[in-house]
């Protein structure tokens, strides 16, 4: 396991006892970048790489991002989460999912987002607390992204975290602001503000439209948030998601 995973994932042990971490069953985000998604790999990456800094989760089970995106009523992910937010929404503990560096910051952003698209969240946020490390790059060392923890926005999500450590964190808000979907056109669009830094862009409060097209090609924008309407902002994605394969991320 890598050095900086290492050194990230031991300070995270501090909150845990802080939030109380039950015995739920906890999801993690497999590190797809790291091997194949073989049942070998499922194993390394539940009892060894997570389990040595989650001692007090009864079990632990991976998943691959995309796995959330696609977590349906019927799904084994879908029962753990709900299970998960009844029991923060009752004053329980508040994390949903744990992740690392292979994440990175834009995709733990997405996987937020569709934490906070699930009803159960609604119309409470996802609050993604970043782990820094330090990268030295061009003379200096610059912190850099490299752990993640997905907490329901209930009151306990926003005590600020432990220095302690000698790393830094920050907490990334990212609230559903509206969800569109089209039964004709199998069009889905759904829209959220991002409060909090985002990779390559320095403004405070973000938008993030996920829109899905009737093939099943998604595609995500940030952009700069100025005051939209929720609804009003789907609706006009929506319209044109017919020309959605055309779009860049």
């Amino acid at each position: 396991m890598p050095k900086k995973l290492l050194a990230i994932a031991g300070t995270l042990g501090a909150l845990w006892l802080a939030l109380g971490v039950n015995s739920l069953t906890l999801p993690v985000v497999f590190l797809h970048r790291f091997g194949p998604a073989t049942p070998a790999m499922y194993d390394l990456v539940e009892r060894h790489f997570f389990r040595r800094y989650a001692s007090g989760a009864e079990q632990l089970n991976a998943y691959l991002p995309a796995e959330f995106a696609d977590a349906g009523p019927e799904s084994a992910l879908h029962a753990r989460l709900e299970e998960r937010v009844r029991d923060a929404a009752a004053g329980g503990c508040p994390v949903l999912v744990w992740g690392v560096h292979d994440l990175g910051e834009e995709g733990a952003i997405r996987l937020g987002a569709e934490l906070a698209r699930r009803t159960s969240v609604q119309p409470q946020s996802v609050v993604i607390r970043e782990f820094d490390h330090y990268d030295w790059h061009r003379n200096r060392w610059r912190p850099e992204p490299g752990a993640y923890v997905f907490l329901l926005g209930t009151t306990a999500a926003f005590t600020p975290c432990s220095r302690e450590s000698g790393f830094h964190c920050n907490d990334i808000v990212v609230r559903n602001l509206c969800s569109y979907r089209d039964a004709v056109s199998a069009c889905a669009v759904d829209g959220y503000s991002v409060h909090g830094r985002v990779v390559a862009n320095d403004a405070q409060e973000n938008l993030l439209v996920m829109r899905k097209s009737a093939t099943g090609r998604s595609d995500q924008r940030f952009g700069k948030s100025e005051s939209p309407n929720g609804n009003g902002l789907c609706l006009a994605e929506g319209s044109s998601c017919a020309s959605a394969e055309t779009l860049t991320k």
